[in-house]
């Protein structure tokens, strides 16, 4: 995406927003975040007089996790083919341009239509946030930790248990690990989303708000 500034340091926005016009992605001059509500971090715009590009990987923001910026907003899922805009602020004016993105004819010969991708985006979209969720928890959980006392460190040691993967070499993978491969497993390439994946998905979010459930009962919020 190119745009051209008259003087250097003008505030940018750069919004890319799907057919309905709601926000997917947003890059800004004035922070290296991400401001969209997964708060992952995200290159900030440059704001050189004359021209200026950035680069949109097609991808929503990744899940949210502690310390955002260490991803630079990566590893979020591929946006679905189909029509979207570009809306760039600077200066107080806006313009917008369409932006067209297209199936990947390899993909259609085998078959994947336009709503076997619309729903893989639904369904990376709510694995994506139940990573965020389980990161946000996992946050909580060792905050937790770090207050337990002799009446209820027991009880937190089991939680984290569950939660985290052991720093040992073919150690049993803990419930944090389960949820983001989850994520990871729809994440690479066009594909239809198989009945496993939702069931897994239904598993890994009911073990998590019980977890979460159980830190509530110790005096933590889960995430």
């Amino acid at each position: 995406i190119d745009y051209w500034l008259a003087s250097a340091g003008t505030p940018v926005t750069i919004d890319i927003m799907n057919a309905k016009g709601a926000v997917i992605r947003s890059f800004s001059t004035d922070s290296p975040r991400d401001t969209s509500a997964t708060r992952a971090g995200t290159p900030r715009l440059p704001s050189r007089a004359g021209l200026n590009r950035v680069v949109w990987d097609m991808t929503y923001p990744g899940p949210w996790s502690a310390g955002g910026g260490s991803r630079r907003g990566g590893g979020g899922p591929m946006a679905a083919p189909g029509s979207y805009e570009v809306r760039i602020t600077a200066g107080g004016t806006s313009t917008g341009e369409p932006l067209r993105l297209l199936v990947d004819p390899r993909a259609q010969r085998d078959g994947i239509t336009q709503s076997v991708l619309d729903e893989q985006l639904a369904f990376n979209l709510r694995a994506r946030d139940l990573v965020s969720d389980a990161n946000r928890t996992a946050e909580s959980l060792r905050a937790l930790g770090r207050r337990a006392d002799g009446g209820n460190a027991k009880a937190v040691s089991a939680l984290e248990a569950e939660m985290f993967t052991p720093p040992i070499r073919y150690s049993r993978p803990g419930l944090q690990a389960h949820i983001s491969y989850l994520y990871g497993m729809t994440l690479g390439s066009d594909q239809r989303v198989g009945r496993d994946a939702y069931e897994r998905y239904a598993e890994l979010k009911a073990a998590l708000d019980a977890l979460k459930a159980k830190m509530t009962a110790l005096g933590a919020g889960g995430g």
